[in-house]
C-alpha cells in the first residue's frame, strides 16, 4: 500500500485507471474484457478526462507593485511533465525579454527571484514549457516605497505628514487604518499632505 503505482494487469479490483502520456491524435477504440463475471453480465461506466500540458502563471499577474532589490515568489500552476520550465522578465511591455533562469525543475511550482533595481510601470512576467507559454494578464510595477515618513502638527481633526520623494513615482497613494485594514485615504503626486480625519473621536491613527 505504500509503493507507488506501476503499470500491470490487475485481474482483482473492479476500479482501474488507465493513462495514455503524449498520445498521438486520431481516434481510440477501447475494449472491455471480464475476466472474472459470477453473475452475468454487469452495467459499467467509463469516464475520462484529458488534461492539457498547460503552464498558467498565477503571480505576478498585474497591478501589483513590488520592490527592487527584494524577492518575490514566481507562482504558477502546470501539469505534470518531465519537461523544465523558463522564466523570463520584461520591464518594457513585452518589447523585449530577458532570461531570469532556465532549466527550472519540471516539479518546481515558484521560484524566488529578486526584483531587479529598474523602475517601470510596464513590467511583466512570462514562463514557458515546451508550446506552452503564460504571462501576466497585465503590467506591474517596480519602484521603491517611501522612506523618511514624518508627521507634523497631528491634531485630532488633521494632521500634516510628508516623505521623500521615490524616483521614477507618478503618484503616492496614502492609507489610513480603518477599523481592520489600511483604507486608501488620499491620492496625490505632492510629498507633503494636510490629511483630515474622517472620524475624530479617534486620537491614534496609522499611516502607510
Amino acid at each position: 500500500m505504500n509503493q507507488n503505482a506501476v503499470r500491470g494487469i490487475d485481474n482483482l479490483n473492479n476500479m482501474e485507471q488507465v493513462t495514455i502520456t503524449n498520445p498521438s491524435s486520431g481516434n481510440y477504440t477501447i475494449y472491455i474484457n471480464g475476466n472474472s463475471i459470477p453473475f452475468g453480465p454487469q452495467e459499467y461506466f467509463i469516464s475520462y478526462e484529458l488534461i492539457d500540458s498547460e503552464v498558467e502563471l498565477t503571480y505576478p499577474i498585474g497591478g501589483e507593485g513590488l520592490v527592487p532589490g527584494e524577492y518575490e515568489a514566481i507562482r504558477w500552476d502546470a501539469s505534470e511533465s518531465n519537461t523544465s520550465f523558463s522564466l523570463q522578465y520584461s520591464n518594457n511591455n513585452g518589447s523585449s525579454w530577458s532570461t531570469i533562469a532556465n532549466n527550472v525543475s519540471s516539479s518546481a511550482r515558484y521560484y524566488a527571484w529578486q526584483v531587479p533595481s529598474t523602475v517601470t510601470n510596464q513590467a511583466l512576467i512570462r514562463i514557458s514549457r515546451g508550446n506552452s507559454v503564460s504571462q501576466s494578464h497585465e503590467n506591474f510595477t517596480v519602484v521603491d516605497v517611501p522612506a523618511n515618513l514624518s508627521v507634523y502638527w497631528p491634531c485630532r481633526d488633521s494632521i500634516n505628514i510628508s516623505w521623500s520623494s521615490v524616483s521614477g513615482a507618478t503618484g503616492y497613494v496614502v492609507r489610513m487604518l480603518g477599523e481592520k485594514y489600511m483604507d486608501s485615504v488620499y491620492t496625490t503626486t505632492s510629498t507633503n499632505i494636510w490629511l483630515i480625519n474622517p472620524d475624530p473621536s479617534v486620537s491614534r491613527v496609522g499611516f502607510l
